[in-house]
């Protein structure tokens, strides 16, 4: 049996190291690779996914809005979040699921805030962030989207305003709207920016100064500690990356595709030998 990845690029990803942990740990004699596609090929996966040698696959940027129209059957909370991250082969049909959000929600819950009102920035409006302002509403934060596409903000807002309650409003991505960032937010990096092998890029303006009591929450996990991250940490900020989202949320995918309980230990520890690989990789100049 077969799952994988698409997305595009998929050089950063390390979801197939931690699944196929997974499997063997599991004793499931099956397969997880990378499956790079662009746009346009994007129907073309998904179909063949259909297969009866294909269980599932997971979805990550740019396609995470993108593969909606193309299954057969989405359950409620990627249907409210506008944004599916595991597509599951059930005989034929294919069924969207999100389990991004119920990772978010278990990252969320580890910061023990008071969740409401808090003010909540995210920067980025896709996929990523999608789930991300879907999980922080539904702990009545008030979220603001700080993004480039003003189309895509728009289309974000118009999909999650309607819950009860919403506070969730979207402002231009410029260093004067950052710079007004409340004291104590929540800040949500939800683009790629800082991602390997571009570690050393960030979405925060190096003219800007950090919020002095915020939290900082990257989604990145690989570098596990982005530019970000360390500028944070340097001023005395709470600072966390994505990874305890990467291995949940993979573990959910995991548990949906085999119907049995995922190894999450094992799946932590296949991540975290890839990482020291890398790093010695990069220590040698390869």
């Amino acid at each position: 049996m077969r799952l994988g990845l698409i997305g595009y690029p998929l050089d950063h990803s390390l979801s197939s190291v931690m699944q196929t942990a997974a499997l063997n740990a599991a004793g499931f004699d099956w397969t997880y690779g990378n499956l790079p596609v662009s746009g346009t090929g994007l129907p073309r996966q998904i179909e063949a996914l259909r297969a009866p040698d294909w269980r599932g696959a997971n979805v990550t940027l740019p396609h995470k809005a993108a593969v909606l129209p193309l299954l057969d059957e989405i359950d409620p909370v990627a249907r409210a979040a506008g944004v599916v991250n595991c597509v599951t082969n059930e005989d034929g049909r294919l069924v969207g699921t999100n389990t991004d959000v119920a990772a978010l929600k278990q990252e969320l819950d580890k910061l023990q805030m008071a969740w409401q009102g808090k003010p909540a920035w995210i920067l980025g409006s896709g996929g990523a962030a999608r789930a991300c302002a879907f999980a922080l509403l539904q702990r009545r934060a008030a979220v603001t989207v700080i993004c480039r596409r003003p189309q895509q903000g728009e289309d974000l807002v118009a999909k999650l305003q309607q819950h009860p309650g919403a506070s969730l409003r979207i402002r231009p991505w410029s260093s004067s709207t950052l710079a007004e960032a409340p004291r104590n937010a929540l800040i949500v990096n939800a683009t790629p920016l800082g991602m390997w092998p571009n570690a050393e890029a960030s979405p925060w303006p190096d003219d800007v100064q950090l919020p002095p009591q915020a939290t900082i929450f990257d989604l990145i996990y690989n570098p596990p500690a982005t530019a970000l991250l360390r500028r944070a940490r340097a001023a005395g900020l709470e600072a966390v990356n994505g990874m305890g989202m990467l291995v949940e949320q993979g573990a959910l995918a995991f548990e949906r595709w085999t119907n049995k309980a995922a190894p999450r230990r094992v799946m932590r520890q296949a991540i975290d030998r890839a990482m020291e690989v890398q790093d010695a990789q990069i220590l040698d100049g390869r």
